[in-house]
């Protein structure tokens, strides 16, 4: 497939896709949403539509014929089914972008809590810098302003320019991509505390951190049903990149993301690795909800 980079604007696009063909199948709800962003258009608040059959070179087209089936979209359409296909969206968008050198994702999710430990060896001054790709920084304490500079301290206290002390750095925020999820664990809401307290113990958290993490998640996810819980730790490492001078001998960074289900789904169990604390360990630990 001849991989090209669209820059029609949104007028051209719906002119040359509304020419494409008359007739279209519009019952296809994934695909309404995939190409959401692509098709939809806010300033007339009309849809466009695509024929599998076309030749030109439209977006519209292109979609149509790599997928084999002519596509449609309305303003109705398009508001129904904004949030209910929300993992299919990115998987199906991350790979329209590889195939046709365009993203049409924009789904996000948010940031919450991530917090940051820091256990030197010996009492030293840190300084601890924050990069989001595709997203950014909310709410910090102490206040990020382009990093944060504290000394840290062996038993994990941390101490501002101010004399104020600390147990952790805090930030949240949002990024604009949402990993696919192909491996987790499927938990009862009920079972939330028993499940957190088994995989941070085997993850290689302390109690102390362990506990903090529980206090913050455990009400959200007991009131659903069940819950879809993935640990999107690389994931996460390359999307918000921490840098911390001097550098740490081992850090280990855990994101939980989970989406709450009304059902069990069937999914593969995620393999949990330890981490091993050696030398100055930075521990970081937060999450993320998928919405239904």
């Amino acid at each position: 497939m001849i991989k090209r980079m669209f820059t029609l604007s949104i007028s051209l696009l719906i002119i040359l896709s509304l020419a494409a063909c008359t007739e279209t199948e519009n019952n296809d709800k994934d695909l309404y949403y995939m190409f959401e962003d692509a098709f939809f258009d806010e300033e007339t608040k009309k849809g466009v539509s695509g024929c599998k059959d076309c030749e030109d070179e439209s977006l519209a087209c292109q979609v149509a014929k790599a997928y084999g089936k002519n596509i449609k979209f309305s303003t109705e359409e398009t508001e129904q089914y904004k949030y209910k296909h929300q993992l299919f969206h990115n998987k199906q968008a991350v790979f329209f972008e590889q195939e046709y050198g365009i993203i049409v994702n924009n789904t996000s999710i948010a940031v919450d809590k991530p917090v940051i430990y820091l256990y030197p060896k010996t009492e030293q001054e840190v300084t601890i810098k924050l990069n989001f790709n595709n997203g950014n920084i909310k709410t910090s304490y102490p206040k990020y302003n382009d990093e944060w500079k504290i000394v840290a301290s062996p038993n994990g206290k941390l101490t501002d320019q101010n004399g104020r002390n600390y147990d952790y750095l805090f930030y949240d925020g949002s990024l604009n991509v949402v990993p696919e999820i192909t491996e987790g664990f499927v938990i009862k809401g009920s079972e939330s505390i028993e499940f957190l307290e088994e995989v941070l113990s085997q993850f290689g958290l302390t109690d102390k951190e362990a506990n903090e993490f529980i206090v913050y998640w455990a009400p959200y996810l007991e009131q659903n049903k069940y819950n879809l819980i993935s640990f999107q730790n690389e994931w996460f490492d390359s999307k918000v990149e921490l840098e911390i001078t001097p550098a740490p001998d081992t850090i280990f960074r855990l994101f939980m993301i989970y989406k709450p289900l009304d059902n069990p789904i069937d999914i593969q169990e995620q393999e949990i690795i330890s981490f091993n604390r050696a030398g100055f360990t930075v521990v970081e630990w937060g999450g993320g909800r998928i919405e239904n």
